[in-house]
């Protein structure tokens, strides 16, 4: 594909390519070709949904997961060691995770002020999960913004993803309390 593009920089291939598309007829194969354009937009719209869905629900999990184990504690405010392990057990919590979520408030860094979608949700996804965002997933943020008049689901996400990073910050808080409380 490359090679029949015109020598030129990004700007003027995509002024070529429009030309291209521009000058499709109005006749079957025209048709053809703007239904098969017309999926592929859809397919990346629904992808660039799909990873949005995907990482708000992982995340959804822990702050679950985070819930469970403050309940457990809640029962038993003075637990020892061995009523400690029987909660993380019973809410699904790892010691990793436990170690992760006794520290978000230590690690927990704010999103300045304009900050780029992608780098937002990485640093929020660093907060509320303990590691960065997927660099591959730039695109996904990119395509979105790019297109956030048409599809403004972007920033429906970030907004709910900024909720749930806030829950989790304040579940972990009541967990360090907890833990505290008991001399944990």
């Amino acid at each position: 594909m490359r090679r029949r593009l015109p020598a030129g920089d990004a700007s003027q291939r995509l002024a070529f390519l429009r030309g291209l598309l521009q000058a499709i007829g109005d006749d079957a194969d025209g048709d053809r070709f703007r239904a098969v354009v017309g999926n592929f937009v859809l397919g990346m719209t629904l992808e660039i949904g799909h990873t949005f869905q995907d990482e708000y629900d992982k995340t959804q999990l822990r702050l679950e997961q985070a819930g469970r184990l403050i309940a457990e504690l809640e029962k038993n405010p003075t637990a020892d060691e061995a009523a400690l392990s029987r909660a993380m057990f019973h809410a699904g919590v790892t010691d990793r995770e436990l170690r992760r979520l006794r520290a978000v408030e230590r690690r927990w860094k704010e999103t300045p002020e304009d900050t780029p979608p992608f780098e937002e949700f990485s640093l929020l996804k660093r907060n509320a999960a303990g590691g960065a965002a997927d660099p591959d997933q730039r695109m996904v943020f990119g395509l979105a913004e790019r297109y956030r008049s048409a599809f403004p689901f972007l920033d429906e996400f970030l907004a709910g993803y900024r909720r749930l990073a806030n829950e989790i910050r304040a579940a972990a808080r009541r967990l360090n309390d907890l833990l505290a409380a008991s001399g944990g």
